[in-house]
């Protein structure tokens, strides 16, 4: 179920929040055959819930070359993640603050600006929330080919490590289905163990 409220976030301010449920359903399948199928319905309970807003939040943007950052306020698309425990109690498991800015990458070995956007994952635990992940996305044109590259960090003790990154681009090629032309979407893979680019 996806629905709207109007959250109260301090005494006499109000949000719209977009909720998300997500159910989960037991049941069973008889009467498989290659071209139908009969499905019982049994139990339907409520799994997790997603709450979505938006926010003006200050962030630390990579400013320069030298990896220099400045607080930037910037609108934050916010999703507060709650997952039910065994008890059947709804927790605030993780969230993810994703938005846009112009930041400092590196691109063919030069620093130039672009476009970027963030996906920070944090973890909600004991009353601490962590950055645990982030996702950094942009576009690039190499060889006029355009390019979306999404770049993988992990947090540890608050330095970011790359951890891989994917290069992803359309291209004409022939198929080994049947030999034929096909446009199909390439998606470059690259892991980095030890500093070393796999």
């Amino acid at each position: 179920h996806i629905y709207n409220i109007k959250e109260e976030y301090e005494p006499g301010k109000f949000r719209l929040v977009q909720v998300t449920e997500n159910y989960f359903s037991t049941g069973t399948l008889a009467d498989i055959t290659k071209d139908s199928q009969a499905w019982t319905g049994g139990e339907t309970a409520l799994d997790s819930v997603q709450y979505t807003h938006k926010e003006w939040i200050l962030k630390a943007i990579i400013y320069d070359a030298d990896g220099v950052t400045k607080d930037v306020l910037v609108i934050v698309t916010v999703v507060r993640n709650y997952i039910k425990d065994a008890s059947g109690v709804m927790h605030l498991e993780s969230l993810q603050h994703i938005y846009k800015a112009d930041m400092m990458i590196k691109e063919n070995g030069q620093d130039v600006k672009r476009l970027v956007t963030v996906v920070e994952n944090h973890v909600i635990f004991g009353g601490k929330d962590l950055i645990d992940t982030i996702q950094y996305s942009y576009k690039k044109i190499q060889d006029g080919v355009i390019k979306q590259v999404t770049e993988n960090y992990v947090r540890i003790n608050g330095v970011d490590y790359l951890e891989n990154y994917q290069i992803s681009y359309y291209q004409k090629v022939s198929i080994n289905y049947n030999g034929s032309e096909r446009v199909v979407k390439v998606v470059e893979t690259y892991s980095i163990i030890d500093n070393v680019t796999l």
